[in-house]
């Protein structure tokens, strides 16, 4: 009895969506068949195909992304669209949720169906080792807590010099400090502290405000680096949510485009939130703003091109491991880069907006709370649908 109940357990078969055509059977866990998503990986694309509906395709997307990463900057610039502080930290506790459930349940998860296709070489087949996607993952985490500590110390370093360039206005009496042109000579060679800064020179009024300034310059630094790297995996990953766009058929194509639209709105505004904080010049958030909203009709024309111009759809083994590296890499910086947000910005827009001072703080806890739960589940929605 328990062979057959056994047996029978076994042979089940657990069937995600198939955006090819083909439902594709991955790997193999002690017996049940799972399959996943279709994302151009081995198998052709069949049935109609339409070249003006793709086209299409590729402004919509371009609209959805341009609106999304628009909507948060357009307070900046256009006094009657700006949001009062307490309703924009709580569009960026959705957009943190949105940003961790992009990492996990759209890219970890895509790379590791990749990591399953039959085609992909035998070295990263998950035959090999079954958590290729969660190890590229990791490693790109852990590359980043190297990569943040490594630009911490040196944003550090910099914005000491460059703060204590610009504070002393007077000069300490006693002391090892050195006169220069009503300043203090520092260790960096410009005005500041002197050489050996001791409390006749803070009396002095030479390096007042001087670790306000360096912690101020050090956290816009660290915004517009996490600007930066949430931008890479965000446009990275496009680009291949483009190519399943691309070569799918029009009936798949139908399906995936309004759950892109959406994915590609929240994404935005997620990454409209960043660029907000991080205070860059407006050409600077042109241009990231163009570089994420183009990403996804990039990866259209790509896939169009090669439907269309080869007769061939974007599949193989190499297609494959690179979709597979990517989306774990992507999501790697993601998740690392939201739970940044999750441990550092969230506790620090509570203390700011429903802090023990603020009035209604309970509720106002409550809705950063719901926010962030909202943006995590609209994007959870929306990750099985694509």
């Amino acid at each position: 009895m328990e062979d057959s109940q056994h047996n029978s357990h076994a042979g089940h078969q657990h069937v995600g969506h198939d955006h090819g055509g083909h439902q594709h059977v991955g790997h193999d866990h002690g017996g049940h068949q799972h399959v996943g998503h279709h994302h151009g990986g081995c198998s052709t694309t069949t049935g109609p195909y339409s070249l003006g509906l793709h086209v299409g395709a590729i402004f919509i997307l371009l609209f959805a992304s341009l609106l999304g990463t628009i909507i948060p900057l357009a307070g900046k610039y256009v006094p009657c669209l700006q949001m009062s502080p307490f309703l924009f930290v709580l569009g960026k506790c959705a957009a943190t949720g949105v940003v961790l459930a992009v990492s996990l349940l759209t890219m970890i998860h895509h790379s590791m169906h990749s990591f399953a296709e039959d085609c992909i070489p035998k070295a990263l087949h998950a035959d090999t080792y079954d958590a290729f996607g969660l190890l590229f993952a990791m490693i790109s985490a852990m590359l980043m807590q190297l990569l943040d500590v490594f630009l911490e110390g040196m944003l550090q370093s910099w914005s000491a010099c460059d703060a204590g360039g610009h504070t002393s206005t007077t000069v300490g009496e006693a002391g090892n400090e050195q006169k220069h042109d009503d300043g203090c000579v520092g260790p960096c060679g410009m005005e500041g502290c002197g050489n050996q800064p001791g409390p006749s020179c803070e009396m002095g009024g030479c390096c007042q405000n001087r670790g306000a300034l360096a912690a101020a310059h050090l956290n816009s630094a660290r915004r517009v680096a996490a600007a930066i790297l949430m931008e890479f995996g965000l446009a990275s990953h496009s680009v291949f949510l483009g190519l399943s766009v691309g070569i799918a058929s029009d009936k798949d194509m139908r399906t995936l485009l309004v759950a892109l639209s959406f994915h590609q709105l929240l994404e935005g505004i997620a990454l409209g939130s960043r660029l907000v904080e991080a205070s860059m010049s407006l050409m600077l958030e042109v241009v990231m703003t163009m570089i994420f909203s183009l990403s996804v009709p990039l990866g259209i024309a790509i896939g169009v091109i090669t439907m269309k111009g080869t007769h061939t759809s974007m599949t193989g083994p190499a297609f494959v491991a690179l979709q597979g590296v990517v989306n774990a890499v992507g999501g790697g910086m993601l998740l690392y880069i939201g739970f940044s947000l999750i441990f550092n910005d969230f506790p620090a827009d509570m203390r700011s907006v429903a802090g023990p001072t603020v009035a209604h703080r309970g509720w106002r806890r409550c809705a950063m709370f719901a926010s962030f739960w909202v943006g995590t589940a609209a994007m959870a929605v929306l990750a099985n649908w694509h």
